[in-house]
Formats: structure tokens, sequence, C-alpha cells
């Protein structure tokens, strides 16, 4: 399997690079949930963070479908809080 970067990862979930319909790859040892959570600060490195771009959710590979959140927290991720940055919540897909 390819590793990838956190930043990768998220820039790749926030593109939506899976379309609809289409089935994702994924290696999940056999299982049908592929679960998943990505953390990255913002704004990109040299700069300090200041918030945490989090990309969460399972999803259903067989059947195609699930649950991605994307939310951003206030404070950088070593000392993210609880705190959600007003109108920087999206969540995607439907309960199974």
């Amino acid at each position: 399997m390819n590793s990838t970067s956190r930043r990768r990862f998220l820039t790749l979930a926030v593109a939506g690079t899976v379309e609809p319909g289409k089935r994702a790859q994924a290696a999940t040892a056999g299982r049908e949930l592929f679960t998943f959570r990505a953390v990255a600060g913002l704004p990109a490195k040299p700069f300090p963070s200041y918030a945490s771009y989090v990309i969460q959710g399972h999803v259903d590979i067989v059947r195609s479908t699930g649950i991605v959140t994307k939310t951003v927290f206030a404070g950088a991720p070593e000392a993210m809080s609880t705190i959600v940055l007003p109108g920087l919540f999206q969540s995607s897909g439907g309960q199974e």
C-alpha cells in the first residue's frame, strides 16, 4: 500500500476525487467499513497554525454509503479545542 501525507489526504478529500457511483479502492484487510480521521494545521507550514482542519468519517465501500464530516476547530493540532469556528462545519453522505 502506498503511503500519503496527511496534508495530501486532506487535499484529495476536499477536492472530492471519488465520483458518485464509483467505488473507492482502499486497503481495509477484507473489511467493508473504512473509518478514518485526518488532522492538519491551518495555515500550512512554515506559518504557525492557529486552527485545525479535521476530516473524519466512515464509508461502507461495498454499499457506497457513509458519512464524512469536515470541521475547522480553534487551536493548532497539538492544542486543539472543542470550539468549532462558525460556518466551518460540513457533513455529507447519509446514515447506512
